[in-house]
């Protein structure tokens, strides 16, 4: 069975003409401008794109001069610093140099001052020992009739003005050197203290011989004088093993060595007293 289709191809052909015709119309009125609209807008995007990275690429320029300058700036300044710093360590180094040296002057100058009124007062001193010996000699002499005995406590006592002179310049030694050894170890000191004290020992007893004429007494500081010089060769080992151990200690333990020398020449000035004791009261001296 056949039906009819009832198709108008003239109608459709009709209308794909006008829709031809429209389109046609549409690419010839649209789109050429809208091309050109199109392309114009994309050399406008392309342009500000271009100018952009170029506004870009300046400004990284520009951040990297500001950076290099900032941190050449920054390099400056802490020379500057280190420079300034430099003049400020240097400045108050010269100042304490100079308060310093300005401080040992005035040092220098008040123990240069102490050590001449103590050495005019220790003139003063001994002279007064000698004119009083020589007053009391002459007194004897003129006003009795002296015997022999009389006569040699007085040479004695002349001999040992002399002898206590020594002992109180060697301990005038002692007391300067000690001024410059403070701050050491006191295990340095032990066997010196020991020394020191049979040295002051022996003067004492020396002394309270002549004064009670104890020949007794006199004779056992002859004695003791040996126990002095064991003390001296015990500091003087010691000291040279100190020596060798830390070199940079020699000046220190030759102060040490000479307080110990200044102690056994005080011990043997204490021994010429004990002598002068014996031969006061028996006319016998040992050193003749």
């Amino acid at each position: 069975m056949n039906i009819p289709l009832n198709i108008d191809f003239q109608q459709i052909l009709l209308h794909l003409l006008n829709f031809a015709i429209l389109g046609g119309g549409l690419y010839l009125l649209l789109y050429k401008p809208v091309k050109q609209f199109m392309e114009k807008r994309d050399a406008f995007y392309q342009q500000e794109h271009d100018s952009a990275a170029q506004d870009r690429a300046q400004a990284e320029e520009y951040k990297k001069d500001c950076e290099a300058k900032l941190q050449n700036l920054e390099t400056e300044l802490q020379q500057k610093r280190a420079d300034a710093q430099q003049e400020i360590d240097q400045y108050r180094q010269a100042q304490r140099k100079e308060a310093q040296a300005q401080a040992d002057q005035l040092v220098a100058d008040a123990h240069a001052a102490a050590q001449r009124e103590h050495d005019k007062l220790l003139a003063q001193s001994q002279q007064e020992i000698r004119d009083l010996a020589m007053t009391a000699t002459e007194k004897l002499l003129l006003q009795q009739q002296p015997v022999a005995r009389d006569l040699r406590q007085i040479s004695a006592a002349l001999k040992m003005i002399t002898d206590l002179e020594r002992i109180g310049d060697q301990a005038e030694e002692i007391a300067d050197i000690i001024g410059f050894i403070d701050g050491h170890n006191p295990e340095d000191y032990v066997t010196l203290t020991e020394m020191a004290k049979a040295a002051i020992h022996m003067v004492t007893e020396s002394i309270d011989a002549y004064v009670k004429h104890d020949t007794i007494l006199a004779e056992k500081v002859v004695d003791e004088d040996d126990i002095v010089d064991e003390y001296f060769l015990q500091v003087k080992s010691k000291l040279i093993a100190k020596i060798a151990k830390d070199p940079d200690d020699g000046e220190y333990a030759l102060d040490l060595l000479m307080i110990a020398k200044y102690f056994e020449r005080i011990g043997d000035h204490a021994v010429n007293i004990a002598e002068w004791v014996i031969f006061s009261v028996t006319g016998v001296h040992r050193g003749e």
